[in-house]
């Protein structure tokens, strides 16, 4: 913990979700490339606009 608190997940395995049920009811789950990074480059201007000011 020398840079903060560690990350309650750091160093566990992989995990994966089924999504066989959610799609089989009619739920249609987005490409995360579709969007992912847009959204990151929109986090890291905010960063990087309160680091300006």
């Amino acid at each position: 913990m020398k840079h903060g608190e560690a990350a309650p997940y750091n160093g566990e395995p992989e995990y994966s979700i089924n999504t066989d049920k959610a799609e089989k009811i009619g739920y249609h789950f987005s490409n995360l490339k579709d969007w992912i990074y847009e959204l990151l480059d929109y986090y890291i201007e905010q960063v990087n606009m309160e680091n300006i000011e």
